[in-house]
Formats: structure tokens, C-alpha cells, sequence
């Protein structure tokens, strides 16, 4: 206690302020033998020199590289073999620099955190390579339509102080900066008397603190730090902006400037954003989408920084909608500051507020950063006051919020235009003039419909009780129901959450080139195709128990993951038992849902590592199933007809009996009887997979693309064992030698091309076939070069076999992964349904740690042989078209 200037002890965390200032917390939550690692520096991109751009994202992505002790292959390789997971990330404030370990590694990763805070020394090569990187993202976000119009938005919304919200500012100089320039930026921005530190997971409050005074204890004269650039910005007129995009659906960029997250109105503009965004009953999506049929999809997000905060909205429309979009938006806002919103809007909100807060502290890094937040805006303590804040907000505080910002002299609008299209004579003062003129009409008829509307009956629930988490490891147990389906059900009661898997086999594994895509557009007829009033009331009752339906297609099955807040689970199930029964097939409904999931199909234009692993699966599988793409074909998904659909739905949905996986906070097989009431009886039948396995490739094959957007990137891609296959464990091993930061992929491309870029392998086993591919970003013009590389490392692996050290440090990253995904309860659950639809047995599916543990060196050694096979390799290069920076 005499080497701290403070100290401060609550029942869920520990802090103190060390001599030299470092403010550290320690929060002990020890659900997962895990132990992460975060310090918050306060450099972000909006507090870099007018002349020095790009300094805050240099430092960030050298923080876990080299240090005046070891060069940065020592320190990647350490991280490794410690099965670490690091990431540095920038914000307009600062940046957070996380390391994710097994508990049982706590003390080694503060070591590397405490090193990299006060002794980085970058090698010169390593910043010109990740400068050079940098410049290469800038360029294809300067390409990609998505980005052009947020940029263009912010551009007209803060002018000067621009990159305020999430769109650093593209360095003017191609030179990197030097080595002494970024030293003397780190030294003044990373001062210990500046950082926050947070320690959390299955760790010691006491042992971390002893820890980390031995490693911080060193005075240190503390620096001034680098200064906010600008102050908050002001509007005093509306302003429009348009951009050309790509394709043919259009976009509408809106935002209002709002104030801080460490101000009064923060909670009251939570829920605010929740009621017009998050869910399929709010305003967006029930109004605007369903009911004005102005937009195809919509978006909410609410921004924020040191000095101020924005609202933004993000909406897709069709090329003729624009109008009617931008009115029914301005309508919606107009009609929230005239009087009060219902009372069951508001619950709702905040039910969904609620489960998103639960959710953000499932994780360890949601943890920590909560804490970090709330200690930079003044007060660590608050940070498990969020959700009562939440529940404090009352109707006239919407009102008050929506009056005092959604002014329209205070908005910013942006046009994204499809390709080909135009807007005659639009300039702000036309459009605003517009607005106004036709907004009184407008907000009248609106009114009036609504008079008309029958107000279905909705169950408001009382304020939720004290929640006391209790963080036992409880065994996952199966429950079988007879003639109905069996239950996989995992007890955590570390949170007041209920996650359920609701999954059918098949689906995307029944379709063909004809049909692709119809399992996906499937769970959208489930999910949002009617407003009928049974369908709507059953979603605003399950949102204001905090639900969500998350639509999954897995290769091998398909269905819902189900969100809500435990103490609704038995009424929740009930209501996604009738969802099932509600589709609504007719031709009407089914041409927008067609309109809808061809909007949200990625731009094939812009590359990505996931698109172009989808474009090499279609030439690795062939004819198989596995090679169509999740989302389908546009021409497909064009053809498919109503009848064709309710076909799909009696053939994979209709009196089939689901996979279930429960986890959470839920006792036993308390659940159980709804299912032996809803899903049990004779009329069920069981789905059984197809027997047809991949067919193996026969001879190698080299793709080459060009893209107009997007990084460069060589694949090589090979077929690789099924789910249940024993060599799945070692197939997963080799991966975390080779994928990743710290992986072998990615040194070697830093070695031999000698330039920062992203590498990976990703091994996707499947029920009746896996894949196994390895990739590289690359600079334009150099995509060949990257396939060599990539190429040359697998004919070292099959000619020379792994050292001992890094085969030991390839086991413990398996493990650690595989302990990092049990983390998100999504992962978990989807984790055991691919292993109980592939027929693993569940005490295989539980031991999946323990199997990784058991690869030997020979084990490894006898897969890369089997896998990588050159000869039936498949290589696609993606060719940039981007200008070289």
C-alpha cells in the first residue's frame, strides 16, 4: 500500500493509481479460465498533429511488436506459445491494446503488456511495412461506396474536425514517419501517468496488484500527452451531400449531432437509438420497412467521443425510394418530438438495451473495456450502473432528446446514388425547403393511419429483480423427450441471459444452383414478412422481453439463436413456437424479401477474405452443396417462386424435429415441457443428412480475378477432413501454427516480402467434407509474389517437419482458441451443434480441449501430407485494381 497513491475496493473490482500515475483495475470474474489484459492510452486519431496524420494508428499497430529488449519475431513468438491473442485498436479518443491468455499465462502476458507500454522500440523496416499497409486500407476504403458516403457525411457534418467519428484522416505523405518522430509521439501519448490498465478474468486481485507495482513501479516524469485537435463541433444549417455508388440499391446517410456518452442525456439517447433501430418492431424496421415500404434496410448508430456525440442514420433504398424515404425518416423524428412515445415502445427498448449490456459483458474484453470507459469519462464504479440508468428513462425524456437534437438545421444528409443514377437540381436548401414544406402533411397522415390501427394487447412486465451471478462450471447435459427432440443443455448462470439454438438439418446441404439461397430467404419469411397483427404482436412481445432471432445457415443446418433475458424464457419459447407456424408466403411479400436479401449480399466488386474464400469453395466442392454461397445467387433467389418456398418449408421445417442447445441461466430441464408439448408426438419426423460426401479434386486449378475495390489477396485452398474425422484435432493444430498474427503464415510474408499484411489459414470442417485455406492480402501488383510465398511455406512444412518448440506453441494456441470461443455464448452454442450434426457423440464434442492436447508431433506431421496436397490445390488470386499508394 505505500507504493500506490490510492486505493479503492469494490465487491467486483479492485483499483489503484501507482507513484508514477498508472491507474490500474483488477476485476476478478472467473467463469472461463481466462485472464485478458487491456490498456487504454489516450492518442487517439483526432488528437494527432495537424501535420503528423496517421502517428496514432502507427503506434497502435506497433505496440506488440518490437521492444528495446526483443525484436518483433521474439515477441509475436512468445505471445504464441503462450496461446495469446493480442489486438490494438484506434478510436478518435485513444486506442486499447488487448491480450487475451489462459489464466494460468496472466503473469507472462502483463510482462509483454508492461514491456510494450514502456519500452516499445520500433524497427525501422516494421514501420514503413505497416505505414505502407495503412495507406493500402486507406486507399480501398476510399474505394468502397459504404465508406465514401460516411466519409462524405462526416465531411459535411464536422468540416475541419472531421474525423471525430470512426474515418481517420488519410496521411498527405506517402514517406513513413521516422523512427525517432514516432518515438517521441509514443513517449508523450504512452506516459504510465496517462494509461488505464485493467486486469480481468480468473486471476488474484492481490497477485495482479503485487505484479504489476514490480513492473510499473519506476518514476517517471510524466509527459503532456498530445492535445484534443479540435473542440466540439456546432451546425447551424442543414447540409446534403451525394456520392456515386456501385450496384443498384442506393443509401441515405442522416445524422444529428448529439452530446456525450459522459453526458445526463446519454441513456435517455440509448434508448432513443433502440427505439428506432435495434429490433424487427422498431421504428425502422415496422414502419419504414413494412409499412411504408420506403426502405429495404436500416441502421442506427450512435457515436461518441470526448467532446460530443452523433446519431446517424444508415438506410438502403431502392433507386425510386428516395424520396419517400428521406420524408417517412424526417416524419418519424417529427412525430417523436411532438409527443410521447408509448409506453410499450419504451419497455422495449430498454428490454433490448438491457440484453445487449448482459451480452457485452459476457466477454472478457466487454468487460474491460466497460470498466476502461467509464473510468476515462470520471467514474470506474458506474459501469454496472448502465442498465438502472437505462431503466430510469421515462417518455417525456425521449421527447425532451428528440426536441433539443433532431432539429433540422442540426442534420447532415448524404445521398449514395446507384450506379448510373443521378439527382437533378438537389442542393441543401432545395432539399430542406422540401422537407419542410411536405413534412406537416406528412406527420398529419401518419397520425391519422395510426388512429386507425388496432393496438394489439401486450404484456408489460415489472422492473427486473436484483441479479446475483454465480459463477459455477456446470457440465453440459443432454435430455431426450420421446418422439420429440433431444436437448443440449449447458447451466451458466454467470449472467440473467437465455441463448437457444433452434436448428434444423439440411437446408443449404438440400440446395443446388437452381434454388441457392432459398434456406436463407426461408428464415426471412420467419423472421420479418408480415405485419398482420398476430405476427406483429408476437415479435413486439418477444422484444420486450429483451429477445432477439438471429438467423443462422450453417452448411450443414439451419434455424434461429434466440437471445433473451432468462427470467422470459418458457413465454419467449412459446412465442418462437408460433413465429414458425406464421410465414408469410404469398407472391406480394415475397418480391420484398427477395429485394431485401439481394441488398444485403456483399458488393462482388469489393473483395474480402470471406468473399473470396466463398468464390474458391465453388471451384474446391465442385457440384456439392458446400459450394454455393450461404446468401445464394442473385439469379437464383430471382427465380424462386412462393409455391417453391412453402415446398422448402414442409420439406425442412414443417413437423421436423429441431436440435436444441440451451445455455444459461436456466435450471435443469425446467424448459423441457414445452418442447414434449410443441415438438413431440408421431407426426415428427427426424431429418437425416445425405449420405454424398465431397467428391476429391482431381487436378489442380489457378483462378484469376480482377476487383475494382478491395485489397489484393493469393488463396490456396485444398480439401480437408470432415467434423468427425480423426484428424479434425490436427488439422486445428496446424491452423494455429500458421494463421494469424503470430502464425508462421504471417512471419514469413513479413520476412520475405517485407511489408506488414494479413495472412491467415482458415480450417472449416463440415459434417460430409472441410476445407482448408491459406491466404494473404497483398500489395497491388504483388499477388503472385504472395502465392509463391504461401506456396513455398507449405513445401517447407512437407519437406522438413515442425520444430518441437513450435509444435508445442501450435497445441497451446489450439487450446487457447478453443477455450477463447467458449467465451460468446453464440460460438458455444454453434460449436456444439456443427459436432451433434456431424455425429459426434457429446462426450467427444466436451473433450474437443482434451483431444487438441493429445496431437503428436507425428499426428502433425502425417495430416500436412495428407492435406496439403498440391497437386489437387486450388489457387485464386484477387487482383487489385487500386493505384499503388
Amino acid at each position: 500500500m505505500q507504493r500506490v497513491r490510492s486505493f479503492e475496493e469494490t465487491p467486483y473490482a479492485t483499483k489503484a493509481v501507482l507513484r508514477n500515475g498508472l491507474t490500474v483495475i483488477v476485476h476478478e470474474f472467473r467463469a472461463h479460465p481466462l485472464a485478458h489484459i487491456a490498456t487504454y492510452v489516450p492518442c487517439g486519431f483526432h488528437r494527432e498533429p495537424e501535420t503528423s496524420a496517421g502517428l496514432s494508428r502507427i503506434l497502435a499497430r506497433m505496440f506488440f511488436k518490437s521492444t528495446a529488449a526483443k525484436d518483433a519475431g521474439a515477441v509475436s513468438r512468445d505471445i504464441h506459445a503462450m496461446g495469446g491473442m493480442q489486438s490494438s485498436t484506434g478510436t478518435p479518443d485513444g486506442s486499447f491494446h488487448d491480450l487475451l491468455v489462459p489464466s494460468a499465462q496472466w503473469k507472462k502476458a502483463l510482462e509483454v503488456h508492461a514491456e510494450a507500454l514502456q519500452n516499445l522500440s520500433p524497427d525501422s523496416g516494421d514501420i514503413g511495412g505497416e505505414y505502407a499497409r495503412m495507406l493500402r486500407e486507406d486507399a480501398a476504403r476510399r474505394a468502397d461506396p459504404d465508406a465514401q458516403a460516411w466519409s462524405e457525411l462526416m465531411g459535411i457534418a464536422f468540416g475541419a474536425n472531421r474525423y471525430s467519428f470512426g474515418t481517420p484522416e488519410a496521411p498527405a505523405d506517402s514517406t513513413p514517419p521516422s523512427r525517432d518522430r514516432l518515438l517521441e509521439y509514443y513517449r508523450a501519448a504512452c506516459s504510465p501517468s496517462r494509461a488505464i490498465l485493467v486486469v480481468a478474468g480468473a486471476v488474484n486481485a492481490s497477485e495482479v496488484l503485487t505484479e504489476v507495482v514490480r513492473l510499473y513501479d519506476r518514476q517517471r516524469p510524466p509527459a503532456a500527452g498530445p492535445s484534443p485537435r479540435a473542440g466540439r463541433t456546432s451546425q447551424g444549417e442543414f447540409r446534403y451531400g451525394a456520392v456515386a455508388g456501385t450496384g443498384s440499391i442506393g443509401a441515405i446517410l442522416a445524422g444529428f449531432h448529439v452530446a456525450p456518452a459522459s453526458s445526463a442525456d446519454w441513456p435517455a439517447l440509448e434508448v432513443l437509438r433502440a427505439m428506432l433501430g435495434s429490433g424487427e418492431e422498431s421504428v425502422l424496421a415496422h414502419r419504414l420497412r413494412d409499412g411504408r415500404k420506403a426502405i429495404l434496410q436500416g441502421e442506427v448508430r450512435l457515436e461518441t467521443c470526448e467532446d460530443g456525440g452523433y446519431f446517424a442514420f444508415n438506410l438502403r433504398v431502392e433507386p425510386d425510394a428516395f424520396d419517400r424515404a428521406e420524408i417517412g425518416l424526417m416524419t418519424e423524428l417529427e412525430i417523436l418530438k411532438r409527443s410521447e412515445p408509448e409506453l410499450a415502445e419504451i419497455e422495449r427498448a430498454k428490454a433490448q438495451l438491457e440484453r445487449d449490456c448482459w451480452l457485452n459483458q459476457g466477454t472478457l474484453s466487454g468487460r474491460s473495456h466497460g470498466l476502461i470507459r467509464h473510468e476515462a469519462m470520471g467514474d470506474w464504479k458506474k459501469w454496472n450502473q448502465v442498465i438502472p440508468q437505462i431503466r430510469r428513462v421515462k417518455p417525456s425524456d425521449i421527447t425532451r432528446v428528440a426536441r433539443n437534437y433532431f432539429r433540422i438545421e442540426n442534420c447532415a444528409l448524404v445521398e449514395s446514388l446507384p450506379s448510373g443514377a443521378e439527382r437533378q437540381n438537389v442542393s441543401a436548401e432545395t432539399l430542406r425547403s422540401t422537407l419542410v414544406t411536405l413534412l406537416e402533411t406528412s406527420v398529419a397522415q401518419e397520425l391519422a393511419e395510426r388512429e386507425r390501427e388496432t393496438r394489439p394487447a401486450i404484456d408489460l412486465p415489472g422492473p427486473p429483480e436484483a441479479f446475483k451471478p454465480i459463477e459455477v462450471a456446470y457440465p453440459v447435459r443432454r435430455a431426450s423427450i420421446l418422439r420429440g427432440p433431444e436437448l443440449y443443455i449447458h447451466e451458466d448462470h454467470t449472467l440473467p441471459l437465455l441463448c437457444i439454438g433452434f436448428f434444423y438439418p439440411g437446408g443449404k446441404l438440400f440446395e443446388n444452383p437452381g434454388n441457392s439461397g432459398i434456406t436463407s430467404l426461408l428464415l426471412k419469411t420467419l423472421l420479418c414478412s408480415s405485419r398482420e397483427d398476430e405476427a406483429c404482436r408476437l415479435r413486439r412481445q418477444l422484444e420486450i422481453y429483451g429477445g432477439s432471432l438471429i438467423p443462422v445457415v450453417e452448411d450443414d443446418f439451419f434455424g434461429f439463436v434466440v437471445h433473451v433475458l432468462s427470467r422470459f424464457a418458457e413465454p419467449s419459447l412459446q412465442i418462437l413456437g408460433r413465429l414458425l407456424e406464421l410465414p408469410n408466403l404469398e407472391k406480394e411479400n415475397l418480391d420484398r424479401l427477395r429485394r431485401l436479401q439481394l441488398a444485403s449480399m456483399p458488393n462482388p466488386q469489393h473483395s474480402s477474405p470471406s468473399g473470396a474464400i466463398e468464390k474458391l469453395n465453388r471451384v474446391l466442392f465442385g457440384e456439392h452443396p458446400y459450394g454455393l454461397a450461404p446468401a445464394g445467387s442473385e439469379a437464383a433467389i430471382g427465380r424462386i417462386s412462393s409455391e417453391e418456398l412453402k415446398a422448402w418449408y414442409t420439406a425442412n421445417v414443417r413437423n421436423k424435429k429441431p436440435i436444441v442447445v440451451i445455455t444459461g441461466d436456466t435450471q435443469g430441464t425446467s424448459l423441457a415441457g414445452f418442447f414434449v408439448r410443441r415438438f413431440s408426438g408421431s407426426r415428427f419426423q427426424e431429418v437425416r443428412l445425405p449420405d454424398a460426401y465431397v467428391k476429391a479434386v482431381e487436378k489442380s486449378s489457378i483462378l484469376e480475378e480482377k476487383r475494382q475495390g478491395g485489397p489484393g489477396m493469393a488463396l490456396i485452398g485444398f480439401q480437408a477432413p470432415p467434423a468427425a474425422d480423426e484428424d479434425a484435432s490436427a488439422v486445428s493444430v496446424l491452423q494455429s501454427h500458421m494463421a494469424g498474427p503470430n502464425g508462421r503464415l504471417a512471419e514469413a510474408l513479413r520476412q520475405k516480402l517485407n511489408a506488414g499484411t494479413d495472412a491467415s489459414m482458415v480450417y472449416v470442417p463440415r459434417a460430409r467434407g472441410g476445407s482448408c485455406v491459406l491466404y494473404g492480402l497483398a500489395p497491388p501488383g504483388e499477388e503472385q509474389h504472395v502465392s509463391g510465398v504461401i506456396e513455398e511455406e507449405i513445401r517447407s512444412l512437407l519437406e522438413r517437419p515442425m520444430v518441437y518448440r513450435d509444435y508445442r506453441a501450435a497445441v497451446n494456441a489450439a487450446v487457447a482458441t478453443h477455450l477463447f470461443a467458449q467465451e460468446s455464448r453464440t460460438d458455444r452454442i454453434l460449436a456444439l451443434a456443427k459436432g451433434i450434426v456431424a455425429g459426434e457423440s457429446l462426450e467427444e464434442i466436451i473433450e474437443r480441449a482434451v483431444r487438441l492436447q493429445q496431437v503428436t508431433e507425428e499426428d502433425l506431421d502425417d495430416v500436412i501430407h495428407r492435406v496439403f496436397n498440391l497437386d489437387r490445390s486450388v489457387i485464386l488470386r484477387i487482383l487489385s485494381t487500386l493505384p499503388m499508394p
